[in-house]
């Protein structure tokens, strides 16, 4: 059967994955395919072709999926090489967007550099601004693009032009050209430790020996006693070898003793519920909360792991942890410190 030999593209609106119509035909199959055809139609996606200032929460919010089956899928996606990712801030990239959304006109292209500039200042953001530089076909909207365009962080006030090269040299088009050589060079040169990067396979039968013992820490701390093969149990272990694809062992045994250690988790909350002992999907299912309770336990740990007494402020005694800012708990750990006499400054990191 011979195929069709009309256009290679289609146009699909944003506007279909808000349609009641188009909803209202049933769940979205949870699956990398799906997550990728959602971004590349994305109406989370600004006017700058595929960038978008998201994390694996919005997604799921848009496609009603768990947030963990989300980051799986974003994780897929990552290692199939289709986007790039940072998660705080949370970031998603599409390198190939550039190529099938050319700019049309400098008002064009002037919004799109509004419109990074906006965006949080990161390696990755550094990373789609010089590759979409390259990819822009017209020299002279690839010019306006690089005046406009936010400088890499730590860039200064330069144009791009390497020390030794006469800036009158040449015409415009050669600077261009120049310029966009330059800062594709100064970014794929970097490799940014924050940017997603497939995390060195785990064979199985380690993944579930490591979730084991994870499960067993979890016991140990909160006094937990689940039968051994219930089904409970089973989708336990699970959801450890699953946070063991994003998490190392020693990172959510840490999280797991932080939050045995909040008078919040253990009960002083708006239900008087041990959180601890409902087991780890309260604290990690959703990935970029349980990213921001990483932090937290990082730096409870850093700071000789204080009580974490009962909040008495009426006002904010029901408010859970991850409410708070990271200044937030940088300034409770620097005032723990400070009042056994240490100097936060003069810890190492």
């Amino acid at each position: 059967m011979s195929q069709s030999k009309g256009p290679r593209y289609s146009k699909v609106s944003r506007r279909i994955w808000t349609d009641s119509r188009f909803i209202a035909l049933g769940d979205w199959p949870a699956t990398p395919q799906t997550l990728w055809l959602y971004l590349l139609t994305s109406n989370l996606q600004g006017p700058l072709p595929g960038l978008f200032a998201a994390g694996a929460g919005a997604v799921a919010d848009v496609l009603g999926w768990e947030p963990a089956e989300t980051e799986d899928h974003l994780c897929a996606l990552v290692r199939a090489g289709l986007i790039e990712r940072h998660r705080r801030p949370a970031l998603i990239w599409i390198p190939k967007a550039i190529k099938h959304n050319q700019p049309t006109s400098p008002g064009q292209v002037i919004a799109w550099a509004d419109f990074a500039g906006e965006l949080p200042e990161c390696e990755l953001r550094d990373r789609a601004v010089a590759g979409i530089t390259a990819g822009i076909e017209s020299d002279a909207l690839r010019e306006r693009w690089l005046n406009a365009a936010p400088k890499p962080i730590g860039d200064g006030i330069g144009d791009g032009i390497p020390d030794g090269i006469d800036g009158g040299i040449g015409n415009t088009r050669t600077r261009a050209r120049t310029r966009t050589r330059t800062r594709e060079e100064q970014h794929m040169s970097a490799a940014p430790p924050a940017v997603d990067a497939p995390r060195p396979p785990v064979k199985e039968s380690q993944r579930s020996k490591d979730a084991k013992e994870l499960d067993q820490h979890w016991q140990d701390l909160s006094g937990a006693r689940p039968k051994p093969n219930s089904a409970a149990s089973k989708k336990r272990l699970a959801r450890w070898a699953r946070y063991l694809k994003d998490h190392s062992v020693e990172d959510l045994k840490l999280l797991t003793e932080y939050i045995a250690n909040s008078a919040w988790w253990r009960g002083d909350n708006n239900t008087g519920s041990d959180l601890l002992k409902a087991g780890p999907g309260k604290w990690l299912n959703d990935p970029e909360k349980a990213e921001a309770r990483a932090e937290e336990a990082r730096l409870w740990d850093q700071a000789g792991r204080p009580a974490q007494a009962a909040q008495s402020n009426p006002k904010q005694s029901n408010r859970p942890p991850w409410e708070r800012t990271i200044e937030d708990v940088k300034a409770e750990v620097e005032a723990n410190l400070r009042a056994k006499g240490i100097d936060p400054d003069a810890l190492t990191h």
